[in-house]
């Protein structure tokens, strides 16, 4: 009877659900655009940032598999949104009443160094008058070293030169554990950006071999797992330009490691030299605790339905 009575609680639902909040066709939402064509085309695993008129709200990017730059709505993380803040004054706010993590509209040198940290390659402009197929506006970009390559109508995109990857190996290293120091470090402009800041010394010894970073093979890029094939003749450090959290972990050969925290509020890991697939999974913790307690819960209402069936019949 309880088993009957969810069930229709269930199914009800689900149907006036339907019946009276209609949802609208994602086309009408997200609508086919050459511009993120072109992104999907051009720009691949690295990041791009609109900024003015050619802002692309926030939630756009995760329908259309491109990577902007300032995260998804309100569901950014506290440490992400706190890098993001700290470049329009050159540290941590107070506060920050908006959940978006957002940047200046204005090139400010802060403001290309995180685009250093987060392997943002293309800047999107727009020009509401285009006369000419190629009206570029450089000044709008004075700091930054930028080509204009392609302009979409109204729509332009220029490329940043040189740019962090957004999935590298290095030997190059330095800790800080104090916030504001990092925060410091990751805006000089004497410190290489190649070299990791990280919060505590990697379990794993890495000799620093100076040279170039290397690129691995990113094998399977999704929003909850991306695996990486590494193949260095030593130890190393492997950066993602991803958000760190707590509830992601990382795997070198299917066998746990320590995920770090790099430049502030990305991921890196120490590497062991020779061929490794590193992988990693976004296992949050409420996910897990949620899934036993629907288990449990379940289950009870099952073996109370059998107990109450059984004692009718006798």
């Amino acid at each position: 009877m309880v088993l009957g009575i969810f069930t229709v609680i269930l199914v009800g639902g689900v149907y006036y659900s339907n019946k009276f909040l209609p949802v609208a066709p994602k086309k009408f939402i997200f609508p086919d655009h050459l511009v993120f064509k072109w992104l999907q085309d051009n720009v691949k695993l690295n990041r791009f940032y609109g900024g003015g008129t050619a802002h692309i709200d926030f939630n756009f990017p995760t329908h259309y598999k491109v990577y902007g730059a300032e995260g998804y709505d309100s569901l950014r993380l506290e440490r992400y949104a706190q890098l993001l803040a700290s470049s329009f004054t050159g540290s941590v706010p107070q506060s920050y009443p908006r959940s978006d993590g957002v940047f200046p509209n204005e090139e400010n040198g802060r403001r290309k160094r995180l685009f250093e940290i987060l392997g943002v390659s293309h800047l999107l402009d727009k020009e509401d008058n285009p006369r000419t197929g190629a009206d570029w506006h450089f000044e709008r970009f004075t700091g930054d070293d930028v080509q204009g390559i392609y302009q979409l109508g109204k729509f332009q995109f220029y490329k940043r030169e040189p740019v962090l990857p957004r999935i590298f190996l290095t030997t190059q290293y330095t800790v800080l554990k104090n916030d504001e120091e990092i925060i410091q470090k990751i805006y000089d402009p004497n410190f290489d950006l190649k070299t990791l800041i990280l919060e505590k010394e990697p379990k794993l010894a890495i000799s620093d071999f100076a040279g170039d970073i290397a690129s691995p093979e990113a094998v399977i890029y999704e929003p909850s797992v991306v695996t990486i094939k590494t193949n260095k003749e030593y130890n190393s450090l492997l950066y993602l330009s991803d958000t760190h959290d707590p509830d992601w972990n990382v795997y070198i050969d299917n066998q746990k490691s320590e995920l770090l925290r790099a430049h502030y509020a990305m991921r890196a890991v120490a590497v062991p030299a020779g061929s490794h697939l590193v992988i990693f999974k976004y296992q949050p913790k409420s996910f897990v605790i949620g899934r036993q307690t629907s288990a449990v819960t379940l289950a009870s209402l099952a073996i109370l339905s059998l107990y109450l069936i059984r004692k009718r019949q006798f």
